[in-house]
C-alpha cells in the first residue's frame, strides 16, 4: 500500500478487511486527510459514494492510498494502475464461479 506523502506498506499474507502491513486502509485515508479515525475515514470515501469507488472519493478531492504488487513511486503506480476497485468481499478470498 502506498501514500501520496510516500509511506509503504507490504503485506506478504493478505487476510481481508483492508489492513496492510498492519495499517488499515481507513485509518490511513483518515489521517491523510486530517480526520482522525477510521469511521471518518470511511465516510469521506462512501459520502455520496454508496458504491465506496476510490475514484468517485479522489474526483472529489480525498486524498487515497494505492495498492500494488510491486515497488513503484506513488505517482507512478497512480498512472499505471490507478485506484483500487471496490470489492464486496473486502478483498477476501472467494471462488469467482459464485460471482456469476
Amino acid at each position: 500500500m502506498l501514500s501520496p506523502d510516500g509511506r509503504k506498506w507490504k503485506e506478504d499474507r493478505y487476510e481481508g478487511y483492508g489492513v496492510f502491513g498492519g495499517k488499515d486502509i481507513y485509518e490511513l485515508i483518515a489521517e491523510l486527510n486530517g480526520k482522525k479515525t477510521r469511521s471518518e475515514g470511511i465516510d469521506l470515501v462512501f459520502d455520496n459514494n454508496p458504491t465506496g469507488s476510490f475514484a468517485i472519493a479522489a474526483a472529489r478531492g480525498v486524498k487515497l492510498p494505492l495498492l500494488t504488487e510491486g515497488d513503484y513511486e506513488y505517482h507512478v503506480a497512480l498512472e499505471k494502475f490507478g485506484y483500487p476497485e471496490t470489492c464486496r468481499s473486502q478483498g477476501y478470498f472467494y471462488d469467482y464461479d459464485e460471482e456469476e
